[in-house]
């Protein structure tokens, strides 16, 4: 190899650096192959409609609308500035007993994704913490024809979706539309 005051002449310098780069992404290609394969599988992209089979459950949107004035236990909640609290309303059928609840997000028209019960209060009479999916034990109360749950969205959200969701079931989800 030629070296010029201890550095490389510039073509040399170039192949040196292109191996360099070279090597660095086949590395890089070979230690990633399970992040690739695996991110896929592993995300909703299966959508089922309202009524479809989702490991044993069927979920359709009985409403989505603004939720209106809201209490605790410590009084009235407001949403912070810019924000709006809506109410989501389920109706669920089941026959599973693996698990006992979902997550449920509402998708704007722009894509964006909000979880259910996130950010809001969580003992509001009349609505639900959780979507419960589960058959009740013989001596639990039984589910309710539709449950309610409360979304925070930004004021400027237009609701377009609501997305049913089970780590257990991906890569289905339920997407039910808002007419």
């Amino acid at each position: 190899m030629s070296v010029s005051g201890g550095r490389l002449t510039g073509r040399r310098a170039v192949v040196v650096a292109l191996i360099g780069v070279l090597t660095l992404a086949a590395f890089g290609w070979r230690v990633s192959e399970q992040a690739r394969e695996s991110w896929w599988p592993s995300s909703a992209h299966e959508a089922l409609g309202p009524g479809e089979d989702f490991g044993g459950i069927q979920v359709e949107l009985a409403g989505l609308e603004p939720a209106g004035q809201i209490a605790d236990w410590n009084g009235p909640w407001e949403p912070p500035a810019g924000f709006q609290a809506w109410k989501i309303s389920l109706a669920v059928a089941t026959t599973q007993s693996e698990f006992s609840s979902v997550e449920v997000l509402v998708e704007d028209g722009q894509g964006r994704q909000y979880l259910a019960t996130e950010n809001v209060p969580w003992d509001v009479e009349g609505y639900e913490w959780s979507l419960t999916v589960a058959i009740p034990e013989e001596d639990d109360d039984p589910i309710p024809g539709v449950q309610h749950l409360l979304v925070l969205l930004p004021a400027d959200a237009e609701p377009a979706a609501v997305r049913i969701e089970s780590a257990l079931l991906l890569p289905e989800y339920i997407r039910l539309e808002v007419e």
